[in-house]
């Protein structure tokens, strides 16, 4: 052990001749282990035995131990990874080779020896090789030998037997002297410095004879020679020879032979394997064939010294064990410690009674042949003995209702880890910020201590920290509250909580919970069921989880009487009549009342008189609701002796739709009328002509006694649509004309109003009579009522369908064919249209085709050709068009050919009611251009009376008034279009509704083709409803459709789409609304939802490209008091109006403004831009601005955004991608007037855009569970 430290200290301090008492009174060892006593020893591990540093054994045992007691080891071999190990530990099945063993300990606290100790050694299994270098010949006269040999290993040790002797142990040169003359064997075997002995002995053999001739060569003995290795650079040999008088020849390194003499020396050798040898000439002139050899190595490069391990750094313990090696065997050590003296040391070197402070260690080695490694190893360390001071910076407030709690803390130390303790349990390690969870409600206590990076233990821990924890929310009672069902829109609540200083959060009708006191007031509420709760906070901010709720009706609407409808009674006398007439009874009694709440209390009350005079007498009828509110309306009762006043407006239209137009001896008209009395009876007549100028409307008014009067149900507003049968036969081309006459019930007769049409029917079958001259090949197809697929034909009693009953057979092939027509030959302007009605729902792998054969030669027909496919199910009836044009002026036949395939698995047509089923085949000639549009007029489809020449490819959409969806048309219209007026669009539906021909003009730069619409959408997440339009290339041939737009999210309400057609200027289009359904993604809302594409009022037409200007003296003004004023609603949820919800008004209490939901609540995933007309921006100065004011009023989401944007005109009929110039994530909660800069704008031409963006993540979404939106009114744009 070294004392150098302690020595040192006590010098200093107090001097030697103090420092030489204590040692003699302390005696050996004294003073170390009264050190030890006051600090506890540092946790070592130390290698307390081992194999030897070199050995021939494959296997190694290592014991060691550790300074603590309690400690674990962990073991590595040759620098693999650490493994759990316990003392003794062996290694078998070892390799030849060098090796290095290392163990350390890890102490009861965990810590864990960061100095391992190590011990190298090497294994050698490989015996050494004996060589004789000096024999007498093989024939010799001499009765004396000697041998002289060597090995390949230094430091083997040999063994020699001669002829039958044992082996005994010998060294060179070995000599025999007086042997008899006959045969001789000498053997030699070496064993190395490991034990590794040679197990084939080298054997020489020789014969002694006296008669022999001297012809023996001398031997060659090397007297000495260098160490080997040595780093000398200079070599001196001496030697001799077994025969006096012999000469030599030395070779150095291989070189050649020359004569030389006994000693040899060779200087300024260099570094490396060097050899030498010398060979004897005895006077006879024998030379010796085996000469002597000496091999030796010069090493003059010093070892390499390593420090293994030593001390952690930093540490509190005064004792340092340091292990160490070197890169070559058999070396030497000297240590020095913080830069003292060297002094020689071996592996390990342990120092103790080290001071406070920085220290350094250095060790060199010295190898075998002594060349010293000039760059010593280093390690320095730190002993630091100094405990930190632990700080506790931050934690949970004394009084708190969270149950978890966050404390900070330091150290002055740094790399100081941490030990925490709550509630007075053990101090565990843990880092700052500690963060502790589920703390049960109570009082706690935390405390925290600091381990430096020496080890030393903060005794004074910071804290303690004392909080308690509060988790019981107050209760809140309701004390004073409305009547459930009241007339005023104001309210008064009071309430109360059972723990003092707790405060008060209130919420109406599901709006968000704001801060309030009792008693709270609501005003201006609006009709319909309220709702209000309340719930209280106390002082650690636990919230009442049950909040006090009270629901109430307001309802200030009073009752809505419909009144009977204006009558008109004519008697035969002037004197009046008395309110107990039949008549009057029946007007009286007809009145009918309805409530928003359906709470009337009383009957319908009248003010009629006893008796009715001459004239018309006002009757009001009254009645009032369970909350005392009282509607009124009026009718008016006109006593008469005479009627002399027609029907008025009489119109009859002939439905020039083929869909109706089915048969050649049936027309459907659309009648149109009114009258003061009642409408009772209508007569249709009927005329024909050649063409339009042949026609002779007739002139005389039928007869009342006409039998050909068809009696009405008596109405004052008639409007409906009859079949009427034509008496006449027709060809193709011919002029029908229909003129109509209306009757009342006093027998007055109407004006006659006719309508014609051009008689197109080619062909068509409707089966009402069976099979016709239709037939089915190989098949299945029948003829008849249909009791499966859509339970009923399309129209009357009978169709075709493959299964009338359903589930056709697998593996089906039918075609059902019609009898051959003849197609008349058409001009340019003309083409042959195929309708029919179907109902499909067949099998996922079943094709259904529509075929044309046609007559190549008198009884010949051409293969059949498919002109239309339908693969998927329609799931309603459809009513395709198909063009013939291209088999004008041929004879034809039709074929409707299902095929069913087997093919993929499960195979849905075998599973449901399903089928192929057709009804109302008509083939057409029709005029190739049906509409025209220019910059006077435009093309409207408002779908009031049907289809209006539109038609549905393979598809679903039908026309009429909804059931569901939007329940009822753009501005409660009677008709509009819509993919299932009931809703529940069916999946993998892929249907377009197409427009008629629509021919669209040239236009100017200045001018632009707009198509505008109403839609509702509300489709599957998954679904596309896309807008496209095919243009005409050639006559009768047209492009692929191009999509122009896409919806792909809900509307939610009505929207009013804009889009621009001007690239298609000039051309003859036809419009397609395309829905296609995937059954892509779960669930698919689609199927769960009365859900749609609902389309009214498709309008094109050409507009200025410039609607409005702004320069220096005019502004532009948008306030929606008209209506949408030029603006459109882009996949859109926007409206105009008067607001129900959120602000309840527009600015100012105008008549309008627009909003995303006029009765709030937008819907999620929703994406809609509200997009202003073309406004053209003026060129400005640099002391001039252009900007925008607006009003809003913005309550959205918290993951919703408010976006107002420009997007400006870069060419003609170009324009930028949309640039946002401010968002809203927030809510005003009130009118805002925002002011934005449109400078940088200025000369250009704009649009101003809206955009509301809704996501769906986040939660919850409040856009969803309040009266919320996005509401603008009294858009601006001024230069100053």
């Amino acid at each position: 052990m070294r004392s150098k430290f302690i020595q040192e200290k006590f010098i200093s301090k107090i001097g030697l001749i103090i420092l030489s008492m204590f040692l003699i009174s302390c005696g050996e060892g004294g003073i170390t282990d009264t050190i030890k006593g006051i600090n506890e020893p540092a946790l070592d591990t130390s290698i307390t035995s081992s194999p030897n540093s070199a050995t021939n054994s494959t296997s190694a045992t290592f014991a060691f131990t550790s300074t603590k007691s309690g400690s674990v080891f962990d073991c590595a071999l040759d620098g693999g990874a650490w493994v759990v190990c316990t003392s003794p530990k062996q290694y078998t099945g070892l390799g030849e080779g060098n090796h290095t063993f290392q163990v350390r300990a890890t102490d009861a606290d965990g810590k864990t020896d960061q100095t391992p100790a190590s011990y190298p050694w090497l294994i050698d299994t490989t015996p050494p090789q004996a060589l004789i270098t000096g024999k007498p010949d093989s024939q010799t006269a001499s009765t004396d030998v000697s041998f002289e040999f060597s090995a390949l290993e230094s430091g083997a040790s040999f063994e020699c037997a001669l002829d039958t002797d044992v082996f005994t142990e010998c060294s060179s040169p070995r000599s025999y002297s007086g042997l008899s003359e006959s045969s001789h064997t000498f053997q030699l075997r070496a064993t190395d410095a490991v034990g590794n002995m040679d197990p084939f002995p080298v054997v020489y053999e020789w014969r002694i004879d006296s008669a022999v001739i001297d012809t023996t060569p001398p031997n060659t003995i090397i007297n000495s020679e260098p160490d080997n290795p040595t780093n000398r650079t200079e070599a001196e040999f001496s030697f001799s020879a077994s025969e006096t008088g012999s000469s030599f020849e030395c070779s150095f390194d291989n070189g050649d032979w020359s004569a030389c003499s006994s000693p040899m020396v060779y200087s300024s050798l260099v570094e490396g394997r060097h050899s030498f040898q010398v060979r004897a000439l005895d006077t006879s002139g024998n030379k010796d064939i085996s000469p002597a050899n000496s091999i030796w190595v010069i090493d003059l490069s010093p070892p390499d010294t390593i420090v293994n391990n030593g001390p952690n750094n930093p540490t509190n313990s005064t004792t340092a064990i340091f292990r160490f090696s070197s890169t070559e065997i058999n070396s030497s050590f000297e240590c020095a410690v913080d830069s003292g003296t060297w002094i020689e040391c071996t592996n390990p070197e342990q120092y103790t009674d080290i001071t406070e402070g920085d220290h350094s260690f250095q060790v060199r080695a010295t190898d075998a042949v002594g060349n010293l490694d000039e760059s010593p190893a280093s390690f320095s360390w730190q002993v630091d003995m100094v405990p930190p001071q632990t700080s506790l910076n931050s934690g949970p407030k004394n009084l708190t209702n969270q149950t978890s709690a966050t404390f900070e803390f330091s150290a002055n130390e740094s790399n100081s880890t941490f030990q925490c303790s709550l509630d007075e349990a053990a101090f565990l390690d843990c880092i700052s910020p500690k963060t502790y969870e589920g703390l049960v409600e109570g009082n706690h206590k935390f405390q925290v201590r600091g381990v430096d990076a020496a080890g030393n233990l903060d005794d004074t821990p910071a804290g303690p920290h004392l909080w308690s924890i509060d988790t019981t929310p107050p209760d809140t009672t309701i004390t004073t509250a409305p009547a459930s069902a009241i007339s005023s829109t104001e309210v008064s609540f009071s309430f109360s909580a059972d723990e003092t200083d707790s405060t008060f959060e209130c919420n109406i009708d599901g709006g968000a919970y704001v801060v309030c006191i009792s008693p709270v007031n609501y005003t201006g509420l609006t009709n319909g069921s309220h709702n209000f709760s309340v719930r209280a906070i106390d002082s650690v901010g636990n919230t009442d989880k049950t909040p006090a709720s009270h629901d109430w009706v307001i309802d200030t609407v009073p009752p809505v009487i419909t009144a009977p409808i204006d009558i008109t009674i004519i008697i035969s006398d002037g004197s009046g009549l008395a309110v107990t007439d039949s008549r009057i009874q029946t007007f009286l009694n007809s009145a009918t009342a309805t409530d928003n709440d359906s709470d009337l209390t009383a009957s319908i009350s009248n003010n009629a008189p006893d008796n009715f005079p001459m004239g018309k007498t006002t009757v009001t009828f009254e009645v009032s609701d369970a909350v005392g509110n009282v509607g009124s309306a009026t009718a008016i009762v006109e006593v008469s002796n005479v009627d002399n006043e027609a029907p008025k407006f009489a119109s009859i239209a002939i439905n020039r739709n083929a869909e109706y137009a089915i048969v050649t001896s049936e027309f459907t008209a659309r009648l149109k009328a009114t009258d003061n009395v009642g409408i009772t009876a209508y007569l249709i007549t009927e005329h024909n002509a050649t063409d339009s100028a042949n026609l002779q409307p007739p002139v005389l008014e039928p007869l009342l006694s006409d039998s050909r009067w068809e009696s009405l149900t008596s109405t004052t507003n008639l409007v409906t649509s009859v079949q009427f049968p034509l008496s006449n036969s027709y060809k193709v081309g011919d002029v029908v004309q229909l003129c109509v006459w209306f009757k009342d019930s006093q027998g007055n007769i109407s004006e006659n109003s006719c309508d014609a049409t051009i008689y197109s029917v080619i062909y068509s079958e409707t089966w009402e009579n069976g099979w016709g001259n239709w037939y089915a090949s190989n098949g299945i197809w029948q003829v008849g009522e249909v009791s499966a697929g859509p339970s009923e034909c399309y129209s009357d009693s009978q169709c075709a369908g493959t299964k009338l009953d359903g589930n056709y057979a697998d593996n089906s092939s039918s075609r059902l064919v019609s009898p051959s027509f003849r197609l008349p030959s058409i001009s340019v302007t003309e083409e042959i249209q195929l309708r029919f009605q179907q109902w499909s729902l067949i099998g996922s792998w079943d094709a259904a085709r529509v075929q044309v054969s046609y007559e190549t030669e008198p009884r010949t027909w051409s293969a059949w050709e498919t002109i239309a496919s339908y693969s998927t199910s329609s799931g309603d009836w459809a009513h395709p068009l198909l063009d013939l044009s291209a088999y004008a002026g041929k004879k034809i036949r039709l074929g409707f050919l299902l095929e069913q395939s087997n093919s993929g698995w499960p195979n849905y047509s075998t599973a449901v009611a399903s089928g192929w089923y057709v009804d109302n085949i008509v083939v057409t000639v029709e005029s190739a251009v049906a509409y025209d549009v220019n910059a006077s007029d435009s093309y409207m489809a408002d779908f009031e009376t049907g289809w209006d020449d539109w038609y549905a490819h393979n598809g679903i959409w039908e026309t009429g008034i909804p059931t569901a969806g939007p329940t009822n048309c753009f501005d409660d219209s009677n008709g509009c279009m819509a993919t299932e007026l009931d809703g529940n669009y069916p999946n993998n539906a892929s249907s377009r509704l197409i427009s008629p021909y629509i021919q669209l003009p040239e236009i100017t730069v200045e001018e632009e083709i707009q198509l505008r619409f109403q839609q509702w959408a509300l489709i599957g997440s998954w679904d596309v409803a896309r807008v496209q339009v095919s243009y005409e290339t050639e006559p009768r041939t047209w492009s692929a459709w191009e999509t122009i737009a896409s919806y792909s999210t809900s509307s939610g309400d009505w929207a009013h789409p804009l889009l621009d057609l001007s690239a298609y200027a000039g051309k003859k289009i036809r419009l397609g609304f395309l829905l296609s359904q995937s059954n892509s993604g779960w669930p698919n809302y689609s199927t769960a939802v009365s859900s749609g594409w609902y389309v009214d009022n498709v309008v094109v037409s050409v507009e200025s490209a410039v609607a409005y200007d702004v320069n220096a003296s005019d502004s532009y003004i948008a306030d929606f008091e008209t209506g949408w004023d030029e603006w459109y609603a882009h996949n859109g949820i926007w409206e105009t109006g008067i607001p129900t919800a959120g602000p309840m008004n527009c600015f100012n209490n105008s008549n309008g403004c627009t909003a995303t939901e006029l009765d709030g609540d937008y819907p999620n995933n929703a994406s809609s831009r509200l997009t202003s007309p073309y406004i053209q921006l003026p060129e400005i100065a640099a002391d001039e601005e252009i900007w925008l004011r607006f009003q809003q009023w913005v309550l959205i989401g918290s993951w919703d955004a408010a976006r107002v944007q420009v997007s400006y005109e870069t060419e003609p009929r170009t324009w930028s991608a949309w640039e946002t110039i401010v968002s809203y994530s927030t809510s005003s909660g009130d009118w805002a007037y925002p002011l934005l800069d449109l400078s940088t704008y200025a000369g250009k031409k704009i649009r101003l855009g809206f955009l509301l963006e809704q996501g769906n993540s986040g939660w919850p979404n409040y856009s969803t569970a309040v009266s919320s939106g996005w509401y603008i009114d009294d858009i601006i744009i001024s230069k100053f």
